[in-house]
């Protein structure tokens, strides 16, 4: 917790398997939110972000207008 407090956490992932990790999890979530942080509850979704931040390091952001794709 004081890693976060300090800023010295970016991105968190953080899992449940167990009843106690998911008690845990709810304060670390609370904390995450309060300081900004992206967190991530599956190593699926985790893996996602970080393709796609690879992604934007690596290639110029293009924004659509959605409305532009369905026309």
């Amino acid at each position: 917790n004081d890693l976060m407090i300090n800023g010295e956490i970016d991105l968190l992932l953080n899992t449940t398997s167990t009843k106690n990790t998911i008690e845990d999890s709810t304060s670390i979530r609370q904390l995450a939110l309060r300081f900004n942080i992206p967190y991530f509850t599956t190593t699926v979704g985790a893996k996602a972000a970080a393709d796609a931040i690879a992604h934007m390091n690596k290639n110029e952001l293009n924004v659509l207008d959605i409305r532009s794709i369905f026309q």
